[in-house]
C-alpha cells in the first residue's frame, strides 16, 4: 500500500513522474499530445514542499486541497465557499461555476 495523501486512493492527486516512479500516464498537461508517465502524490512529497514550489504551483496545490475538502461534504458550505475562490482564481471557472449554482 502507499503512503498517499488521500485515503484509499479516493481522490488520487497525480503529479508528473519519471519512468522509474511511473504508475499510470495522463495527458492533463498536453492535451493534444503523448500520455505522459504520472503517480499519484504521498505524504512524503510534502517534506519541504515549500521550498520546491513556485507561487502558482503553491497556489494550485492548495485550490486541489480544498476542492478535496468540500467535496468530502458537499453540505459543508464554508469549504465551498473557501474552494470557489481559488478555482476560479487558478483557471476552473467551469468548474467554480457548476458548483456554485447548487
Amino acid at each position: 500500500m502507499y503512503d498517499n495523501v488521500t485515503q484509499q486512493f479516493s481522490l488520487p492527486v497525480l503529479i508528473p513522474a519519471t519512468a522509474d516512479q511511473q504508475e499510470g500516464v495522463a495527458t492533463f498537461e498536453q492535451e493534444l499530445g503523448a500520455p505522459a508517465p504520472v503517480r499519484c502524490f504521498k505524504d512524503s512529497d510534502l517534506k519541504d514542499a515549500a521550498k520546491h514550489m513556485t507561487e502558482a504551483e503553491a497556489l494550485h496545490f492548495h485550490a486541489v486541497i480544498a476542492l478535496t475538502h468540500a467535496l468530502q461534504n458537499p453540505s459543508d458550505t464554508i469549504a465551498l465557499r473557501k474552494m470557489l475562490p481559488l478555482m476560479r482564481h487558478i483557471g476552473f471557472v467551469g468548474l467554480s461555476r457548476a458548483l456554485s449554482r447548487d
